[in-house]
């Protein structure tokens, strides 16, 4: 894995630096970003038993999240720590509009991702469910 280390700019430049050559490369990776600059195609997936597969999708391009969730079988897209933070969130009482604002409120110290985005949208409705009583 020569990748392992670089940074995606330096892994960009790596692959320039394959396409460049007029042979046939073998690069074995975990590296979602260098999966996406080549064609599905290209790419061979080692299965755990040692079987070869192709993808089912064009990788060329593609989500490094899709790439690491389908091919790479890596389900996690933000870190531990992230996502305890989220779960912590997500454990705060919901009972009243001003504690469904505290738990949004939580949710502005941390970037944009799709437990995020689940997070906020299930904290959304528990909110117009509470506003619904009222109005």
């Amino acid at each position: 894995m020569p990748e392992s280390g670089m940074h995606v700019t330096e892994q960009a430049g790596y692959i320039k630096q394959l396409r460049s050559r007029d042979k046939t490369a073998i690069v074995f990776t975990h590296s979602a970003f260098l999966v996406s600059d080549f064609a599905k195609e290209d790419i061979l997936v080692v299965t755990k038993d040692g079987q070869f597969e192709r993808s089912e999708f064009q990788t060329l391009g593609a989500s490094v999240n899709k790439i690491n969730m389908v091919l790479l079988g890596q389900h996690e897209t933000i870190g531990d720590y992230s996502k305890g933070l989220l779960n912590k969130i997500d454990r705060m009482p919901r009972g009243t509009l001003n504690e469904v604002e505290l738990a949004l409120h939580e949710c502005d110290f941390l970037g944009d991702s799709l437990e995020r985005t689940l997070l906020m949208h299930s904290l959304f409705q528990a909110k117009d469910e509470l506003k619904g009583g009222r109005e």
